[in-house]
């Protein structure tokens, strides 16, 4: 109800499935790594986009690029890789929180996901990640 008027009905599953936004999945990053460049020294420039283009982020080698990237962008790549349409929702506290909205229809492909996340776990890179649901009151906002 907003304004005296029903704006939806239905079960909470069918609500979060049709106005949600999918999974949240939330990494944090270890603070003495979060703004970790692998591979060289300095930041990759623009003319070494079409060199990243051709790394296959599906590959075990993910987790050691060969051109400077930062740990976003090695994050990122590990998300987008497995999971093409998520996008990055935001970037918290003081570089140490990365978030991304993945689609529901897309859960095949976490296990992948996950496994190369947890690689960087293993490595120290990450301390944590998490996903949850859309939650009800997510979806009342969205509806008001």
């Amino acid at each position: 109800m907003a304004s005296g008027q029903l704006k939806c009905a239905g079960s909470s599953l069918y609500l979060k499935k049709k106005y949600g936004k999918g999974y949240q999945l939330t990494i944090i990053k270890n603070p003495n790594h979060a703004n970790e460049l692998s591979g060289k020294e300095e930041k990759w420039e623009e003319d070494d986009a079409d060199e990243l283009e051709k790394q296959d982020f599906n590959a075990k080698k993910e987790t050691t690029p060969k051109l400077g990237m930062d740990l976003n962008d090695i994050l990122e790549g590990i998300v987008k890789g497995a999971v093409p349409s998520a996008t990055l929702s935001s970037r918290r506290g003081v570089g140490t929180e990365i978030s991304f909205q993945l689609p529901l229809g897309e859960s095949a492909h976490f296990i992948e996901m996950f496994e190369k996340l947890d690689d960087q776990t293993r490595e120290n890179r990450i301390k944590s990640y998490g996903v949850s649901v859309t939650t009800l009151d997510e979806v009342f906002l969205a509806v008001a």
